[in-house]
């Protein structure tokens, strides 16, 4: 077992050391309209959260610090606009700039039902973690509805209030000015916690050498992090969208990675847990390790720097996806196993059961991401053979509906199997399979709670799935159908993905020999048609 892993570090070094450090940065196409925007708007004024690091800040000397400085700061270079700060004192009066339309943009923000009423949104920025920070005596908590009536601290503003009340209309929510604030009256026995993101509440509490206190536990999805303009402006969100979309994932990188800096250190024994996911993270390595050796061969037949560029990408795509996507639920399912072990003897049944359930949901997101990477490494590798045979499709969708049962009871999604009885048809069960679970996880992820979801058979030996959810503008809907990469937007709970499943589809119709096609009205719906 040691010389696997050891094996598989050195694997995963070797694959980053074969592409040169190296940050292509590419020129947004803005169109005519847009260039004319820009001469007429060459400055953009805009607000900031002054106390957020390492997020962002105003500094005593009033400049923009932080993330957001920093994507604002590779915009402002990508194209001819000029940023201007409008420095403020508070969150609250931000805000209350843009609603009043005294700016032209607000910086790093999530996008939520209230503000959505004044605001246009850009693509996703970058991602944070919401968690809840208590005393160390404090238990893991699996759901808010645990803490009862204990007060909890969220920053005047920001949109857990909101995210939080919707779902919870029994928590006693105290407004705080900062997590500095909300971290001393926890210590002092006024609040049960502090809601907010992990990066600028770990911040706080290396700040103020806190020692005695704890993250309890994720309150929701991944927060995701975007720029606001107000609804009167919608061309300027074009040329955003057109400046983020030129910023390579490597740029992102470095400026995530020179801010997101925190560690964590937890006293927990995770060998149990490690022993457990180490099958895992071998299996992940050797498709690593096919993939490099693929790439190897064809760097014979190709030129060079076709070569490397495409590596690249890959490599970078396969190490996001280890780093993020991989990592997270890796760390809930050590965390509530450790607990396991740890306080075995003082766990109801009931506890024992929720804290199973935990355990059981992101094993199925981990499966559920390694199965799309392993498919997505056969298309790479050009190791597809189709294998037709006799299918009762209707079985076939029954299968792939239950495959996602315990996410549509969470998010009370009712999907309807309309496939007639003893439908059989000739094909790749294996392919059209991962097809119709990739549509029907996206259909999920798209719909809101209690929403239906149908799937139908036409008439041309052909399958129809069909949701009611949020569907997709032309310009998102385009992407999706014509990008060689992959591309995700977080779902309707703030669901994130590899983006690699539409790929997946559109690779396996075309060995199918069907035709696969999404039509999608945004705020209407979405149907995936695949005519075999």
């Amino acid at each position: 077992m040691l010389v696997k892993s050891i094996f598989c570090v050195i694997l995963l070094l070797n694959l980053v050391s074969i592409v040169e450090a190296q940050s292509i940065k590419s020129v947004p196409h803005f169109s005519a309209e847009e260039l004319a925007y820009i001469s007429e708007h060459d400055t953009i004024r805009y607000v900031a959260d002054p106390n957020w690091l390492p997020i962002e800040m105003i500094n005593e000397k009033g400049e923009h610090i932080g993330i957001g400085a920093d994507f604002i700061q590779l915009i402002q270079e990508k194209t001819p606009l000029n940023f201007k700060l409008m420095p403020t004192k508070t969150w609250v009066e931000s805000v209350e700039k843009v609603k009043s339309v005294e700016v032209d943009l607000i910086s790093l923000l999530s996008e939520t039902d209230e503000r959505k009423t004044y605001l246009n949104f850009t693509i996703p920025i970058f991602e944070v973690q919401s968690v809840l920070v208590t005393l160390q005596n404090q238990p893991l908590f699996t759901d808010l509805g645990e803490i009862g009536s204990n007060p909890i601290g969220i920053i005047k503003g920001y949109s857990h209030v909101e995210l939080l009340k919707k779902d919870n209309s029994n928590l006693r929510i105290i407004e705080l000015e900062s997590y500095d604030q909300g971290l001393e009256m926890v210590q002092r026995g006024e609040l049960y916690g502090v809601v907010g993101n992990m990066a600028a509440i770990g911040y706080a509490i290396q700040k103020l050498r806190m020692n005695n206190v704890k993250i309890a536990g994720n309150i929701a999805e991944d927060i995701v992090l975007r720029f606001g303009v107000p609804k009167n402006n919608p061309i300027l969100i074009d040329i955003l969208n057109k400046a983020l979309l030129s910023i390579s994932e490597r740029e992102k990188q470095q400026i995530i990675n020179q801010w997101l800096s925190v560690r964590y250190d937890h006293k927990t024994d995770y060998s149990i847990v490690m022993k457990s996911v180490s099958g895992v993270l071998i299996v992940l390595s050797l498709v690593l390790l096919l993939f490099l050796h693929q790439r190897r061969l064809n760097k014979k037949l190709n030129s060079a720097n076709a070569q490397l560029e495409a590596l690249n990408k890959q490599k970078n795509y396969l190490l996001s996806i280890i780093g993020h996507d991989l990592r997270n639920p890796f760390m809930t399912i050590m965390g509530y196993s450790s607990h396991i072990v740890e306080e075995s003897q003082h766990l109801s049944e009931k506890e024992l059961v929720q804290y199973a359930s935990k355990i059981n949901v992101k094993s199925e997101q981990v499966l559920d991401i390694l199965n799309q990477v392993l498919d997505w490494s056969r298309l790479e590798l050009n190791q597809i053979n189709v294998t037709r045979e006799l299918v009762d499709l209707r079985e076939l969708v029954d299968k792939s509906i239950q495959f996602y049962d315990f996410i549509t009871q969470e998010k009370a999604i009712t999907i309807t199997n309309n496939i007639p009885v003893a439908t059989i048809i000739e094909t790749d069960d294996k392919m059209l399979g991962t097809i119709i679970r990739n549509c029907i996880h996206n259909s999920i992820k798209y719909s809101n709670k209690n929403g239906t979801i149908e799937i139908n058979y036409l008439s041309e030996n052909g399958i129809q799935i069909k949701d009611y959810g949020i569907g997709m503008t032309p310009e998102r809907l385009d992407m999706v159908m014509n990008r060689n990469a992959p591309y995700s937007v977080s779902g309707t709970q703030n669901e994130t993905g590899t983006g690699l499943g539409i790929l997946i589809c559109r690779e396996f119709a075309e060995h199918l020999g069907a035709s696969f096609t999404i039509d999608s009205v945004y705020g209407t719906g979405t149907v995936f048609q695949l005519i075999l």
